[in-house]
């Protein structure tokens, strides 16, 4: 799992959650789609506790990761 901090003015426009390029070529090999399957699509957004964190989880080119964003 990943932390990411936002800092007082929160995310700038360049900040992203973003899938390893080397995942792509191994979804691809799997059957899947380049264009639409192997991307990342979140799937889960989810506050945590009082609602200052938020759970973040994307498909990852079929490669789930799971972040925490606070």
């Amino acid at each position: 799992m990943h932390t990411i901090s936002i800092g007082p003015d929160g995310l700038s426009w360049g900040d992203a959650i973003t899938i390893d390029p080397s995942n792509v070529p191994n979804c691809v090999s799997k059957g899947k789609s380049e264009h639409y399957d192997c991307r990342n699509h979140i799937r889960v957004i989810q506050p945590i506790g009082d609602g200052n964190r938020l759970y973040i989880c994307g498909t990852n080119a079929h490669n789930p990761m799971d972040y925490v964003i606070h």
